[in-house]
């Protein structure tokens, strides 16, 4: 059975859920923990309840508790919209460095790319593949998938699709190829079409190809200003009434 996003209701959990993103986008952790617990105590789901456990330990930096508690879910499993439990389960392992771990969990999403089934607008599971092979050493096996990832992104981005995640794909894929400048050049096309380094980002496996790097840091650094910006207006939001449609608003436009 094919998966799909599901349409996040704006009452109750989803509600709430929605108004905790925005806020640990640019940062505010404590606030974000703080309405994601009020939508953890609306939802009946109890698997949906652990999923967003889950998410708080992975934004905490507890990458062991949110393995764990995702790990233990079914992996097509969703609980507001940002991710299925395999993701989680997938991101803290790379965030632990147990590169085979998380290439175990990416069979799940390869099985379903294959079948058809996964979530292809979203997420492309042949890059992820290629990356994890690549920091195994084992960069022959790796090449393949590269190659097939190009050409997917190289495709999207020519249609003229604005959504960020192609531009960053593509600057790990440059990156990977050893075109330095041109990777970076990526990523701020990524940067213009609303990336940023935030909670939510950092961590992701795209950003593993420029490990080291010291124009990654200065990159992030200059995001992170950027990010700075958008908190007052997240604080500003707070103050108001009407708080939770206008931060699903935001959400949903990826701020």
């Amino acid at each position: 059975m094919a998966r799909h996003n599901l349409e996040f209701s704006r009452r109750g959990a989803g509600e709430l859920y929605w108004a905790a993103e925005p806020l640990i986008a640019v940062g505010e952790i404590d606030a974000g923990e703080h309405w994601m617990r009020a939508a953890i105590a609306a939802e009946p789901h109890a698997g949906k309840r652990r999923l967003m456990e889950a998410e708080i330990a992975r934004y905490r930096g507890d990458f062991k508790r949110c393995r764990e508690l995702a790990g233990s879910l079914d992996p097509d499993l969703v609980s507001g919209g940002s991710g299925w439990a395999n993701d989680f389960a997938r991101t803290c392992a790379e965030q632990q460095h147990d590169w085979a771990g998380a290439l175990i969990l990416l069979q799940h999403e390869l099985q379903h790319y294959a079948g058809g089934t996964g979530d292809i607008s979203l997420h492309d599971p042949l890059l992820e593949q290629a990356v994890l092979l690549r920091q195994l050493g084992r960069r022959a096996e790796a090449a393949p998938a590269i190659a097939r990832a190009r050409q997917i992104e190289q495709a999207a981005l020519d249609s003229g699709d604005e959504y960020f995640g192609h531009s960053l794909r593509m600057a790990a894929i440059l990156r990977m190829e050893g075109d330095s400048d041109g990777a970076y050049r990526m990523l701020d096309g990524a940067a213009a079409r609303g990336l940023t380094s935030n909670p939510r980002t950092d961590g992701s496996y795209e950003f593993l190809p420029f490990q080291g790097d010291a124009r990654l840091a200065a990159w992030q650094k200059a995001s992170r200003v950027k990010v700075a910006g958008m908190r007052q207006r997240i604080q500003m939001m707070l103050k108001q009434a009407g708080y939770l449609p206008t931060a699903f608003e935001a959400a949903t436009r990826g701020l």
